[in-house]
C-alpha cells in the first residue's frame, strides 16, 4: 500500500473479498464516479470450503458482467445430491433445499479469484493478504482503519462508507460491538484426498446423516475429493474430530462416504472452520452495512450459500450508493429482505431437519428437532438451587448459558417473562433456544411449573 493511497479517501471501502466482497465491488463499479478498494485477508492460493454453485446464480452473475467469463473458466457440470437422508438407502437430490434445477461443480479458490480479479480489472482497489486492526468513526463522519498487511508495517486510510465482508467472523462487526445471534454451533473438519488415476470422480455431492451430525464429499478439480464431517462445537471436541486417526476412524463408519474414499491419499490434515447458523442483530447503521455471511450466514446442507452471498452484496452496494449519492437510507429495506429471507431459510432448514428421525436422542439431532411445547404464559412456582445443574448435560444452551438461565427463574414469574428478561441480557441466543433450555431445566426438574407442559 503506498502512502499516496494509504492517504486517500476513499468512497467506499470493502473489509472481505470473497463472492459477497465481490460483489458488492463490481456492483459499485458500475459507476465511475466512486473510488472503491477491498481488502481481502490471503492472496487466494488456499482451499475453500464451497463446492457447488446452485442455478439461482446465473442470473447475478449476469447483473455483475462475469457469465461468460465464469463459463469459460469453471467446469460446467450437472450438480446434485445423492443423500442418505432419513434413512441408510440414498436417494438423488438435485438440491437437498431447492430441490431442482441444474448447477456447476465450482473450483472455489478460482471462482473467489475471478471475482476478484475482475474487480481490478474494473478499476478497483485491491490489497491482499492484509487484514483489519481497528475501525474508528471520525467526528467528520468519516472512517479511520488501520490495517496490518503480512509483509507491511500498520497503515490508515479513510472512507466515506464500510461495506463487511468478512464472514461469519465479522471482523467490522467486532469491532464496532454489533451483536450476533446464534441458531447453533456447527464446525465443519475437512480434509482434501487425492483420486488415484483409476478411480472414478464422483458426478455430485454425497452427502450422509450420522448419530452425531453429517458428512458430505465433492469433487474438486484436478482429480481431488473433499470429505467434511459435520457436527456440533461440543461434539467435535468430545470425539477429537480435529486428529486425523480420529478423524478417519469416523469415516470409517460412513456406507455411503467411506467407499468414495477407497485408494485416495489425504493430502491435508483436518482443517476445522465454523459452519453455524447465525446472524447480526443490527446489519448496518450509519455508514456501515454488512453482506453475505457476514450479515446472516447459513447451514452449508442449503446449498444456497453462494448465491446468497452474491445476491446480497449487490444489494448491499446499492445500500452504499443511496447512502453516498442520495443521502437515502436504504439499510430499513435491505434488512427487512435479510429477515425474510432468513426466516424462510430457518424454516427450510427445519423441514431439513426434521426428516432424519434415526438418532433422537442424540443431542446433535435434539437441538435442531425438538419442538416448542411450553405455554408462554405458566407461571413457575419452584426454582433449584444452581447446584444441581452440575449433575445435568444441557443439550440447548451451554452449561453456561443454562446456569444463567436457572438464576433468572423465580417463582411466580411466567415463562415468557423469564425468557423476555434472559433474552435483553443475552442477545447472541434466539429466542427459541432459550425456550428450549428453558423447557429442558423443567424436564429435567431444575424449575417446577404450575401446570403442565402443554401437549
Amino acid at each position: 500500500m503506498s502512502r499516496s493511497s494509504a492517504a486517500r479517501l476513499w468512497d467506499v471501502v470493502i473489509l472481505g473479498g470473497g463472492p459477497a466482497g465481490s460483489a458488492a465491488g463490481l456492483t459499485l463499479l458500475q459507476r465511475d464516479d466512486l473510488a472503491i478498494a477491498m481488502v481481502e485477508a490471503d492472496h487466494y492460493d488456499g482451499p475453500r470450503i464451497g463446492e457447488s454453485l446452485s442455478p439461482g446464480a446465473r442470473p447475478l452473475l449476469d447483473y455483475l458482467g462475469i457469465w461468460e467469463r465464469f463459463r469459460a473458466t469453471q467446469p460446467l457440470a450437472s450438480f446434485g445430491s445423492l443423500a442418505a437422508w432419513g434413512g441408510e438407502t440414498p436417494q438423488a437430490l438435485d438440491y437437498l433445499f431447492t430441490l431442482h434445477g441444474n448447477g456447476w461443480s465450482l473450483d472455489r479458490t478460482g471462482f473467489d479469484r475471478l471475482l476478484a480479479e475482475t474487480f481490478q480489472e474494473r478499476g478497483g482497489r485491491l490489497w491482499q493478504r492484509t487484514r483489519l486492526r481497528a475501525a474508528q468513526r471520525l467526528p467528520s463522519g468519516e472512517w479511520e482503519l488501520q490495517l496490518q498487511g503480512e509483509e507491511t508495517s500498520p497503515r490508515s486510510l479513510r472512507t466515506r462508507f464500510l461495506i463487511d465482508a468478512t464472514g461469519r467472523s465479522g471482523r467490522l462487526a467486532r469491532h464496532i460491538g454489533t451483536v450476533r445471534c446464534h441458531e447453533d454451533r456447527l464446525v465443519g473438519v475437512a480434509r482434501i484426498a487425492q483420486l488415484p488415476e483409476t478411480a472414478a470422480i464422483p458426478s455430485a455431492i454425497h452427502v450422509e446423516a450420522c448419530d452425531d451430525g453429517w458428512w458430505y464429499a465433492a469433487p474438486l478439480p484436478e482429480r481431488r475429493l473433499v470429505v467434511v464431517a459435520m457436527s456440533d462445537a461440543d461434539l467435535i471436541g468430545e470425539r477429537r474430530l480435529t486428529d486425523a486417526q480420529c478423524w478417519q476412524q469416523r469415516l470409517a463408519a460412513m456406507p455411503l462416504i467411506a467407499p468414495l474414499t477407497e485408494g485416495v491419499r489425504f493430502t491435508t490434515p483436518p482443517r476445522g472452520f465454523p459452519a453455524h447458523t447465525s446472524r447480526l442483530v443490527a446489519p448496518g447503521g450509519d455508514g456501515w452495512v454488512a453482506v453475505g455471511d457476514a450479515a446472516t450466514a447459513r447451514d452449508p446442507l442449503s446449498s444456497t450459500g453462494i448465491p446468497y452471498a452474491l445476491g446480497s452484496g449487490i444489494h448491499g452496494a446499492l445500500v452504499a450508493v443511496n447512502a453516498l449519492t442520495h443521502n437515502a437510507d436504504m439499510l430499513p429495506s435491505y434488512a427487512r429482505s435479510l429477515n425474510d429471507d432468513y426466516q424462510q431459510y430457518l424454516n427450510s432448514r427445519w423441514n431439513i431437519y426434521r426428516r432424519e428421525t434415526r438418532w433422537p436422542d442424540q443431542r446433535f439431532w435434539q437441538r435442531r428437532r425438538t419442538r416448542v411445547e411450553l405455554d408462554p404464559m405458566t407461571p413457575l412456582s419452584d426454582v433449584a438451587p444452581a447446584t444441581r445443574l452440575d449433575a445435568t448435560n444441557p443439550v440447548h444452551l451451554t452449561p453456561g448459558q443454562a446456569r444463567a438461565l436457572l438464576a433468572h427463574c423465580r417463582s411466580g414469574a411466567s415463562s415468557h417473562q423469564v425468557v423476555r428478561d434472559f433474552a435483553e441480557c443475552h442477545p447472541e441466543l434466539p429466542d427459541q433456544r432459550i425456550i428450549l433450555g428453558l423447557q429442558e431445566l423443567a424436564e429435567a426438574g431444575l424449575v417446577t411449573l404450575e401446570r403442565a407442559v402443554a401437549s
